[in-house]
Parts: structure tokens; C-alpha cells; sequence
């Protein structure tokens, strides 16, 4: 959440500077690709405008591969590994209105013409318009939306939850994976659901074929997903997705996020749905404003976070300060448990037996988000929410 925030003002710093995104659909000799980069029309220097980066991929495999360029004149240049042996691969492309022609190049002298025209969408052949995001893609991220138009879901195999089958899919180009409800369940409760599972596993394929950088060649496959189903009754459904990324910058990082959906309505729970510890308690929402998000801090961090800090050491699951111990990077992070901004953006999953909450510390420390803490529902009954529709499971 704290990451969205700066790139939204990050992007609004910038707003000012005049560019021109160019999405383009063509081929490197008789194999089909699509590309996206942007050219910055600031003094940068003037006579030669900054370009970020340029990704494209092969149809064949959507996966990114990252470039790097700069433009002479009408003369853009694109390569990976530009140093003192070379480059991996080139791009010159020289353009003409609004296409691109050129040549395509490694570094053993191989040339192969390339030819590029604007993207032009085709919602007739994409099977995933129909997911929200997707269709958003449409206006705003022609490149996005011409890659999820080729994304392929192909069956695993079936596991049982609480006796009924899941059915598990992945996505073909990449490592990602996921399930739907299967026959086994209600067909008003399938109807209502696997569509909001298809939108997770969409979103994490995307997502996955993106990550790569200028650093790393053509991976795409940079964020590895663990689904973990945790519960399942008539009226809940509850699983967790861990993952794992490195999509360029100083760090790799991982993280987890639970979700709990009501096969009654569809509606997928945030954890002030479930729990309430102060009449202050404010939902964080993707659309969330400044102000909202200001109130749902202010109460994670003054009744949330001290409250799941007083039911752990109720529970011994921490220890006071002032009883150490002799593992010193148990005391390490016993210490970061203890403070309340580490539960301010704390994760969850909704189990059988309680909620387990995993905290959320600084970069240096992320080893101590990897240890769950569950709290059983008998001491979470008194915070449970009025609006929380379902009584929690007996254990």
C-alpha cells in the first residue's frame, strides 16, 4: 500500500514532463511481437530525448525482455548488455509517421528486419475482456491488453478442501498458477465465484510475464506464487497466495495476502470486515483517499497493532521486553513484535482455528515476517465485527 502511494507521487512530480508512448504490434522476421516505450520530449539533453527503457515480447512465449535506448533524430536504438563486449541484442529502428522499420541484430552479427505498426486492439479474440482490469487495459495499456488476449489456463489436476474438489489450473507461457470451484459446488455458487478466482490467476500470469528488468534477460518468471487453501465451509471459502519477487531494483521481496470470499455473495472480506477493536476502524480500499487512508493508518496503529500485541503476550507467543532470551535474533524480532507499527500493515489468513497474523517490519528484517502467530477465534470473539455476517468456526 505504502509502495502505491509513492509511485502515485512519484507520477504526479513528473505529470509535467511531455512524452509519447508508442505500443506497437510487428514482426522480427516472421515472428510476431509487441512493444511499448516512451519518449520523453523534455531537455534531456534537447537534442537527444531520454528513453526509460523498452519492453517487448514474442507471442510465442509474452514474456518481457527489458532494453535499454536513446534516439537520434528519427533513430531509435534498443539493446541489452552494451558494454565493452558488446551487446546481446539490438534493435534500430528508424521512424516513419507512426511506424518503425529496421533490423533486429545479436551479438554474433545476425541482422533480421523488423517492422512495427501501432497496436490495434481485438476484443473479439481476447477471452479475458470480460475480467474488469482487462477491459480497463483496453484504454489505458494497449501493450497489457494485447498480451492478455494470448494468455492460455490449462487443467492440473483436483485436491479436496473440507471434501469437495478444488480444480486446479495454470497458465500456459509461464509458472503461474491457481484453481476454480469445481462441479462439486452449488452452480449459482461456482457462477458467483470462479469469476473473481479467474481474476486473481489473470492478474498474477500478467504480473509474472512483466517481471523482468534490464538486469535480468528474459526471465519472466521473476515472482514465484505458493496457493495455500486454509478453509472452506458452506458459507466461506479461504486461501492464501505467498509470493516471491524480483523485478529489478536493489532488493528481491516476498509477501503474503489472504483472502476470504462469501460463497453467499461473492464478497471478498478485508480484515475490518472480520474484526473490529475501536468504533474508528476504517477499511483500506485500492481507491482509497489521502484523508481515508490517514484514518485506516491512525487506527491500525492505535487499536489494532496494540491489541494484537496484548493477545499475543497474553498467549506467550511474545515475551516481554525485560525477559530476553538466549537467542539473540529471536530477540530481534521479538523486539520488532512489540512495536505497534509492525501490525500497522500486518498480514493475515482466516483458518479453521483462528486468524494467523504475520507482521509487516522494514527490509533488513524481513525474516521475521515469515513466522505466523495464530489467534484462536475464543479470544478474537469479543472484537468480532457486527457486520461479520457468520459466526467463527468452532474449533
Amino acid at each position: 500500500m505504502q509502495t502505491r502511494i509513492f509511485l502515485l507521487l512519484l507520477l504526479t512530480a513528473f505529470s509535467s514532463f511531455a512524452s509519447v508512448q508508442y505500443t506497437l504490434q510487428g514482426t522480427i522476421g516472421k515472428a510476431k511481437i509487441y512493444m511499448k516505450f516512451e519518449d520523453y520530449t523534455m531537455d534531456y539533453p534537447k537534442d537527444e530525448p531520454r528513453i526509460t527503457d523498452m519492453r517487448y515480447f514474442y507471442q510465442s512465449s509474452l514474456k518481457d525482455i527489458v532494453l535499454e535506448g536513446f534516439r537520434n533524430k528519427n533513430t531509435f536504438v534498443f539493446y541489452f548488455d552494451k558494454d565493452e563486449n558488446g551487446f546481446k541484442e539490438k534493435f534500430t529502428l528508424i521512424k516513419s509517421n507512426n511506424t518503425f522499420s529496421g533490423t533486429w541484430e545479436n551479438g554474433k552479427g545476425k541482422k533480421i528486419p523488423v517492422k512495427l505498426t501501432p497496436i490495434v486492439p481485438e476484443d473479439a479474440t481476447n477471452p479475458y475482456n470480460h475480467i474488469p482490469f482487462i477491459k480497463e487495459y483496453r484504454t489505458t495499456d494497449l501493450y497489457e491488453y494485447a498480451r492478455s488476449g494470448f494468455l492460455q489456463l490449462q487443467d492440473d489436476s483436483t485436491s479436496l478442501l473440507s471434501g469437495k474438489n478444488l480444480r486446479w489450473v495454470h497458465e500456459k507461457h509461464g509458472n503461474t498458477y491457481g484453481f476454480y470451484l469445481s462441479s462439486d459446488f452449488d452452480p449459482a455458487v461456482q457462477k458467483r465465484i470462479n469469476p473473481k478466482l479467474e481474476e486473481i490467476l489473470i492478474r498474477n500470469a500478467m504480473d509474472q510475464l512483466g517481471c523482468s528488468s534490464s538486469f535480468d534477460y528474459s526471465s519472466g518468471g521473476n515472482i514465484e506464487y505458493t496457493i495455500t487453501p486454509n478453509f472452506l465451509d458452506k458459507n466461506l471459502l479461504s486461501f492464501t497466495i505467498w509470493s516471491s519477487y524480483y523485478c529489478g531494483g536493489a532488493h528481491p521481496d516476498f509477501g503474503k495476502t489472504g483472502y476470504l470470499f462469501d460463497l453467499n455473495t461473492g464478497k471478498d472480506y478485508s480484515l475490518e470486515d472480520i474484526l473490529t477493536f475501536d468504533p474508528s476502524a476504517v477499511k483500506y480500499e485500492e481507491n482509497s483517499n489521502s484523508e481515508q487512508f490517514s484514518k485506516f493508518t491512525t487506527y491500525r496503529t492505535t487499536y489494532f497493532a496494540p491489541k494484537i500485541i496484548e493477545l499475543l503476550l497474553d498467549d506467550k507467543q511474545i515475551y516481554p521486553a525485560e525477559a530476553g532470551n538466549a537467542n539473540e535474533e529471536e530477540d530481534s524480532c521479538n523486539e520488532l513484535y512489540l512495536q505497534p507499527d509492525s501490525w500497522t500493515f500486518a498480514g493475515w489468513e482466516f483458518t479453521g482455528k483462528g486468524i494467523v497474523f504475520y507482521a509487516s517490519v522494514f527490509r533488513a528484517a524481513r525474516a521475521c515476517e515469515t513466522e505466523g502467530f495464530l489467534i484462536s477465534f475464543d479470544k478474537l470473539q469479543p472484537f468480532k465485527s457486527k457486520e461479520f455476517p457468520y459466526a467463527f468456526p468452532k474449533i
